[in-house]
């Protein structure tokens, strides 16, 4: 199964995709029962009021600061100090690759980088700048693009950042093969502990991945914490768009740890 299949099945299983496919059914259900809601044996109504409440439920904020919750661990994976770093003693930074904004019209309709990939690309030149340490960009095609993320990063890096990229990773179409690839490239080189940069949310999968390949000793560089307070005000409750983009990405990731799980043996 591809990138693209993967991703447009979990497209349909996340809201709103499962809300529509709950929607067809009744109407599918009505259209071949004539009785329609007279049948004591149809199941439209409860079919509409599952789909109600997992809209309603996944429009707002308090489940997205709940979901959140469960990603970011900020007690066991806080935002690096310098204090850290130091003691860290680590040997590289690798960067890995969030996706594409493509063919971005005011970048001469060239593909740069999206909103996450630039946030983690300018997290790691910062780490670069206190630590001098080398950059190892992670990320392929995995859509069969014709350049790869890390090279898109490299070129954000280096020409708008001036920060000097030493190697690039991009066989990979997933994190376990960002892990995978960039372990075997760095063994290579005879580097052992590295700095791992990805947004908070992400940090347990991606670590695990790299526990998982077992060749580096990586220590979280976590950047975009998007966790807040849950909350019981009225605000907390109220359907908007935005909780309902911050659910999706949520279970999105929640889906990935237990994919990752299935397949790969990640803990």
């Amino acid at each position: 199964m591809n990138t693209q299949t993967i991703r447009i099945i979990e497209w349909m299983l996340l809201p709103p995709g499962v809300t529509i496919l709950l929607l067809l059914v009744v109407i599918y259900t009505l259209n071949n029962n004539k009785k329609g809601y007279k049948n004591r044996d149809n199941k439209s109504p409860f079919i509409i009021w599952l789909a109600i409440f997992s809209l309603y439920f996944m429009s707002i904020n308090y489940t997205a600061n709940s979901l959140t919750s469960l990603l970011e661990r900020p007690d066991i994976h806080p935002p690096l100090t310098i204090e850290q770093i130091k003691t860290e003693n680590a040997q590289a930074i690798i960067i890995l690759g969030h996706g594409r904004y493509p063919k971005a019209p005011e970048y001469n309709n060239e593909d740069t980088l999206n909103t996450g990939g630039l946030a983690r690309a300018r997290y790691g030149a910062k780490l670069h700048r206190e630590t001098g340490l080398p950059i190892l960009l992670a990320g392929g095609s995995p859509y069969g693009e014709s350049n790869s993320e890390a090279s898109i990063m490299k070129k954000v890096l280096e020409n708008e950042f001036n920060v000097p990229v030493r190697w690039l990773e991009e066989r990979s179409k997933n994190t376990y093969e960002n892990a995978l690839y960039s372990s075997q490239l760095l063994k290579k080189e005879n580097i052992k502990r590295v700095l791992m940069v990805t947004h908070s949310r992400d940090i347990i999968r991606a670590l695990g991945a790299f526990e998982k390949v077992g060749i580096l000793q990586v220590t979280p560089a976590p950047t975009l914490f998007g966790q807040k307070p849950t909350s019981n005000s009225i605000k907390s409750f109220t359907p908007n768009p935005y909780a309902l983009s911050r659910n999706a990405v949520a279970l999105h990731e929640l889906a990935g740890m237990y994919w990752y799980n299935l397949r790969y043996g990640v803990k």
